[in-house]
């Protein structure tokens, strides 16, 4: 193949892949684009990405054993429908994606060991997101066809004294994703990845720990894979780092979250801004959460954030005046969804209040908020929850 029609088919299926050529598709039929995974032998996450909000269906099935989603009104990526993505990590042997009917996808996940698994729909853009929790040594499924999971057995927590030994960092936002723009172009994501490369210094300086950080540059990494990270790596923490806005710009203070409802206004409007969706669409992250938090480590994620918030607002306020503590708070974060770690979301300050942001352009107060967030992990490796 000559390069010229090489670098052709390459740019084909990447427009293919975008949905901005559809060979042979009826326009009435949303694209699912992609699969993707990420996995251990204890956890997989699989992601459907779709053109478009669509319906669909799942079943959990014996004989060969398997789980499959029907997606309704789509139609297959044609650069991979007939190619299976193998898995093989002892609890997926393989996911295969194929044209069920003219007007129906079907993806299927082949199992080998599961205990239990998760569906739920993340938007904006659209995607089905399938968890998979399992021990891959018990080389068994479980058994029966289930559309609905209402009771997830519980899961088993890690006792405190063990320590705290491995760490996912998470510096919010990143590549095409600003975050919140303060006054003279300051953005969001460039602070956080301060803040974070800063605490992953401190920490290694420790050496009693071993860190990760989603992101170490300038790049775009979905909220769902954030949380895949953690997962995949069996982090003991998971703590995402994030800098505030308000169209009120009097509004400033520190306040950290954990996965959780909430009715608060500010809240809520965090949380849209933080996953990137409308406000209309809270109602449904909060009929989602109902089946998440059967499996959430909501005392010990309360624990950790009410360490962090507490290590934040008592060191600060030790260098600065003004420091407001707005507390410990909930939201449905997509950041923090399907996390199996104790996990939060750390707002340090609001970058659109004018003495916020000036504090946060010091690098004095970012290695402040660095130190802070030690000593808060430190804590509750310490003292654990109640």
């Amino acid at each position: 193949m000559g390069l010229r029609r090489k670098y052709l088919v390459v740019g084909f299926i990447f427009l293919v892949n975008l949905g901005l050529i559809r060979p042979g598709l009826p326009l009435s039929l949303k694209l699912v684009k992609q699969v993707r995974h990420w996995s251990n032998p204890q956890y997989s996450r699989i992601v459907i990405d779709v053109e478009g909000e669509v319906h669909y269906k799942y079943k959990q099935l014996e004989n060969p054993a398997r789980v499959y989603v029907d997606i309704y009104g789509t139609a297959t990526n044609p650069t991979l429908k007939g190619i299976p993505i193998p898995v093989e990590d002892g609890l997926l042997r393989k996911v295969r994606m194929g044209q069920n009917k003219p007007d129906r996808v079907r993806v299927v996940l082949d199992l080998a060991a599961i205990n239990d698994f998760k569906v739920f729909t993340l938007y904006e853009p659209f995607r089905i997101v399938i968890d998979v929790f399992g021990d891959s040594k018990k080389r068994s499924v479980t058994k029966g066809i289930k559309t609905v999971r209402k009771e997830l057995p519980p899961h088993k927590y890690k006792p405190f004294h063990s320590g705290i030994k491995k760490i996912v960092i998470d510096p919010g936002h990143g590549g095409k994703d600003p975050g919140a723009i303060g006054s003279g172009g300051v953005r969001e994501k460039d602070l956080t990845l301060d803040i974070a490369r800063r605490l992953v210094g401190l920490l290694k300086r420790k050496g009693a720990y071993q860190i990760l950080l989603t992101r170490d540059r300038d790049i775009y990494i979905p909220l769902e894979e954030r949380t895949a990270i953690a997962n995949r790596e069996r982090a003991d923490l998971f703590i995402s780092i994030h800098i505030n806005a308000s169209e009120r710009p009097g509004l400033k203070g520190i306040e950290t979250y954990f996965l959780n409802f909430t009715s608060d206004p500010d809240s809520m409007a965090l949380v849209a801004r933080e996953n990137l969706i409308p406000q209309e669409r809270l109602n449904d992250l909060q009929i989602i959460l109902q089946d998440l938090m059967l499996t959430s480590k909501i005392n010990e994620s309360s624990a950790l954030a009410g360490s962090i918030q507490s290590s934040l607002i008592r060191q600060l306020k030790g260098d600065y005046d003004g420091v407001v503590d707005l507390g410990v708070k909930r939201g449905p974060f997509y950041v923090l969804f399907g996390a199996q770690m104790p996990s939060i979301l750390v707002e340090t300050l609001f970058l659109t209040n004018d003495q916020d942001r000036e504090r946060i352009l010091s690098t004095n107060y970012r290695e402040g908020i660095a130190q802070a967030l030690l000593a808060g992990i430190e804590n509750y490796s310490r003292i654990g929850h109640p």
